[in-house]
């Protein structure tokens, strides 16, 4: 699923901005830009199946990779680099949620 916000006001989103009080959306009008206001949420799903099954093979291919380098650097296997891109991408989504939620919270 893709989650794109809704705004009160017209115009292109062009740029989102992290700030300490949360995101804040940047529109294009014409030659001007301002900050949106956040009016709802449209859901979109763009992919029933997201390539979930994918993700032994990138742990396998971690492995193999981690593997070869403690061989060849004559050390212990390390376990943690093994998933650490899954680890990424699941802290990103974390995030995500994190200001999805708050986000909502603040529209109630």
């Amino acid at each position: 699923y893709l989650i794109t916000p809704r705004f009160a006001e017209e115009g292109d989103l062009v740029e989102v901005r992290q700030q300490e009080g949360g995101a804040v959306f940047v529109l294009q009008q014409g030659d001007k830009r301002l900050h949106g206001t956040v009016t709802g949420w449209r859901v979109v799903l763009i992919e029933p199946n997201i390539g979930v099954g994918l993700w032994d093979r990138v742990a396998l291919r971690e492995e193999a990779h981690e593997l070869a380098a403690s061989r060849q650097e004559n050390r212990p296997f390390e376990w943690d680099r093994v998933g650490e891109n899954a680890r990424i991408v699941l802290r990103d989504l974390t995030r995500a949620g994190e200001q999805y939620l708050k986000a909502l919270g603040e529209k109630a």
